[in-house]
């Protein structure tokens, strides 16, 4: 008899509504892998704003990697969008051996897309990275 696998971690994060994309990754570093990221909680206005706000953080609070783990933060961007590092924070889950990103979608609350299905959420990851 084969018996159900039990949930990916990342479920019980689903529909999380309490705050922003940067703000879910704050509180599932801590709870689930007790590290402290010091994202800011001030967010910059717009897009363009929060592209700025990414690229002037990204070197000092984590490193680009080839092979994720989880807990790792992925760094999106708006599908076509060419001339931005990203302006949306996910983290890096491996779901049944597939890679899938947590990330909070205003209006929606936490989701969990495969990464290679970004695209149906309008978004393309830009790099993966782990935290100094």
């Amino acid at each position: 008899m084969i018996l159900p696998s039990e949930p990916h971690w990342a479920e019980s994060w689903l529909g999380w509504a309490d705050g922003d994309c940067a703000d879910l990754v704050r509180s599932v570093m801590l709870e689930r892998f007790g590290l402290a990221v010091p994202l800011p909680s001030a967010r910059e206005a717009g897009v363009r704003g929060r592209d700025g706000q990414i690229a002037a953080a990204a070197e000092a609070l984590a490193q680009p990697v080839d092979a994720p783990l989880e807990g790792d933060v992925v760094v999106m961007r708006a599908a076509g969008r060419q001339r931005s590092l990203g302006h949306h924070v996910g983290v890096f889950c491996d779901v049944g051996g597939e890679p899938h990103v947590l990330h909070r979608l205003a209006g929606a609350g936490a989701c969990l897309h495969r990464l290679d299905g970004l695209r149906t959420a309008g978004l393309e990851a830009t790099g993966i990275y782990r935290w100094r």
